[in-house]
């Protein structure tokens, strides 16, 4: 009740009682997640009637979903560097998510921020995000110029690796803003002395700043298309199925591995592609951070480009595709089969068939761009650098922006192992390592009187025998795995365990009831048929766990309490 409760409390605030009820709000952050106007529509109150060391941290949650509500209050967050040193930090990062949405706004601080944040610690990180972001601001004419000059002497004084790594990758993104690439030239010595530990960032800079950047594009660009184009023609001429193109894919991989080699040396690319659902037909993109492996998400509206991207990611091992939480589209597949399933789910009557599309299975170098612009659009150099000692991009601030990583339970993120997928995705998994078995020993089905055993005789044969029959008691451990701990949850879980745990000893004890749809074969000769039903039995195991599922969510969310 309280992750709804955010307006109610409010409005008991607001009349001047219990004040302390504020502290839930950051107790309990889905309150304010599922009821924003909560605290937007009271803006007004949390400044004047609270200390802001108290507040400070709520004020940071909503820069980060809705910074443009905080733009009217702008001056007094500045006023606070001074009067509240303390929550500078905080502070600080607050006014850099707001120039991120709104850098006229901000603009007119720049100066005054920078001056204040010299005597604050930790700081200088965000500073330079905040004059870069205020470098894109259409007025006052020749602000670009202007924060260009700012970052040049930040990159003077700083000895901080993260905000040198920052302040260049800042001056990289507004390079071409400038007014004239003379003003670039004239501090290109200050920037050139970072070569050594940015190599990436200060060459970019250089090349621009002596017009190399410049040369020859266009010929790069059309020999690129070129392949690119050549690739898929290769693939759309031979190939009329998604079956086609997996088996092309899988014959010329390293036509695969030499376009994401050309790739990734622009675009950044995810370790993990989540689904998020019908309704909002977007994926969340995870990239893996080169130092700390920590994940961050970006979620994209692309998602036709991207997946088609995570296609020829996933052929090269290079990344997975997940499900996502409580597999929002009921996928069936495992591996690179979601991608027609993913496709189907989404496309429009606008969309090509999924042949179609995946005949043409590598980006062209303008869409390579447009998904280029959006990362830059949702602040992804911001939050990463690049290290050419690894080749790989890394997060400037792990603490702040990174997540652990790895999928829900119930994803395919671990899509080399069995395990962190599903109960559903790891007995289908396990059932067809099972099918070259029997296939080349239908003596297996000889003699089984029931399901059970036809499970037990093909267990026998594969590595993963052990696993699956500790799966069906392992479905409460999966369901622990996504929700919160609590009292109630718990108990919930034990119940669920019982259900569970007894379903999975009698299939292990074969006291589970024959499924007169599948009965031994003495002759052998119908395997594929008998494995077919078997696998639908599976899927069958796999709804009513959600099913079990929902209703213990329905009963906790009335309040029960399931003992």
């Amino acid at each position: 009740c309280m992750k709804f409760a955010g307006n109610d409390l409010m409005d008991i605030i607001v009349k001047g009682e219990h004040y302390d009820l504020i502290h839930n709000f950051s107790t309990v952050p889905e309150m304010y997640t599922n009821n924003p106007e909560s605290l937007h529509n009271h803006l007004e109150v949390l400044f004047t009637e609270f200390e802001y060391m108290n507040i400070c941290s709520l004020f940071y949650n909503i820069s980060k979903k809705s910074p443009e509500v905080l733009v009217p209050y702008l001056s007094r967050f500045v006023d606070k560097l001074t009067s509240d040193p303390m929550m500078g930090s905080l502070t600080v990062m607050i006014l850099s998510e707001i120039s991120a949405v709104s850098p006229e706004t901000v603009y007119p601080y720049a100066y005054i921020v920078v001056k204040e944040c010299k005597n604050i610690s930790n700081t200088e990180f965000s500073v330079a995000g905040l004059v870069g972001h205020c470098g894109h601001a259409n007025t006052p004419e020749g602000a670009a110029d202007k924060m260009f000059e700012l970052l040049v002497s930040m990159l003077e004084t700083s000895t901080d690796t993260n905000a040198l790594t920052t302040i260049l990758s800042q001056i990289s993104n507004i390079k071409s803003l400038i007014s004239s690439v003379e003003i670039l030239q004239k501090h290109l010595p200050v920037i050139s002395n970072h070569r050594t530990s940015f190599e990436i960032i200060v060459t970019e800079i250089e090349d621009y700043a002596s017009g190399l950047s410049l040369r020859g594009v266009n010929e790069r660009v059309v020999a690129v298309e070129e392949k690119i184009a050549q690739l898929n023609q290769k693939v759309a001429e031979t190939c009329f199925s998604f079956e086609d193109v997996i088996a092309y894919v899988d014959a010329n991989i390293a036509d695969v591995k030499d376009f994401l080699g050309d790739v990734v040396k622009k675009l950044p690319t995810p370790k993990r592609l989540e689904v998020v659902g019908t309704f909002r037909k977007t994926l969340l993109l995870h990239f893996e951070c080169a130092h700390t492996g920590l994940e961050f998400p970006i979620e994209s509206h692309e998602w036709s480009k991207w997946l088609k991207m995570g296609f020829s990611l996933v052929k090269a091992s290079k990344a997975v595709i997940d499900v996502g939480m409580g597999n929002p589209l009921a996928l069936m597949s495992t591996g690179i089969n979601l991608v027609s399933e993913i496709y189907t789910a989404y496309k429009t009557n606008d969309d090509d068939e999924f042949n179609t599309y995946i005949t043409n299975p590598f980006l062209t170098s303008s869409e390579q761009d447009m998904l280029l612009e959006k990362l830059r659009a949702q602040l992804f150099f911001d939050k990463f650098a690049y290290d050419t000692q690894c080749a790989g991009w890394y997060l400037i601030n792990p603490k702040k922006d990174g997540k652990q990583p790895g999928g829900e339970a119930g994803s395919v993120s671990k899509v080399k192992q069995k395990e962190g997928y599903g109960v559903g995705e790891t007995m289908r998994a396990m059932v067809k390592d099972g099918v070259d078995v029997v296939t080349g020993n239908p003596d297996l089905l000889v003699g089984a009187g029931d399901v059970g055993e036809v499970m037990n005789n093909v267990l026998a044969q594969t590595e993963d025998g052990e696993k699956l029959a500790e799966v069906g008691g392992g479905i409460a451990d999966d369901m622990n795995k996504r929700e919160p701990s609590s009292t109630d949850i718990a108990e919930n879980s034990k119940a669920s365990k019982t259900v569970s745990g007894t379903r999975a000893a009698a299939i292990r004890s074969n006291k589970v009831a024959p499924d007169p749809a599948i009965t031994s074969d003495s002759s052998g000769t119908n395997v594929a048929s008998q494995l077919q039903k078997l696998e639908q039995r599976v899927t069958s195991l796999e709804q009513e766990n959600i099913i079990l599922k929902g209703e213990l969510r329905k009963a906790q969310n009335s309040g029960c309490v399931i003992s």
